[in-house]
């Protein structure tokens, strides 16, 4: 079998931790389904457990102890345009995560 590259979708994965931790965001947890792990890991361990699924949701937690999910799948497009398959956010986006994220997706997929 051969090895698919990741190199996109690593670039994107870091491009949004990156994004959240500018914007008050820190990874709370990685969950694989099963159990949480990298919980207030570093970006280096987050990438571990995220790309060692195929699909996972990072817990992002504000200073405030506020917490979202994003789900994240693993070759939906190799340039890690749609890495981001979906994000959990409070109606009327209180503290601006949704529209955060709304960002980051639009940067990751070029403006398309």
């Amino acid at each position: 079998m051969t090895e698919r590259d990741q190199s996109g979708e690593r670039r994107a994965v870091r491009k949004m931790l990156r994004a959240l931790k500018a914007a008050g965001w820190s990874v709370a947890w990685v969950w694989d389904g099963g159990e949480r792990s990298a919980t207030l890991g570093t970006e280096a361990e987050v990438m571990e457990a995220v790309f060692g699924l195929d699909d996972s949701t990072v817990t992002v937690r504000n200073a405030a102890g506020v917490t979202h999910g994003i789900y994240i799948v693993l070759g939906n497009a190799d340039d890690g345009s749609e890495i981001i398959a979906d994000h959990g956010y409070t109606e009327g986006d209180p503290d601006g995560f949704s529209a955060l994220m709304d960002d980051i997706m639009v940067s990751l997929d070029g403006g398309r």
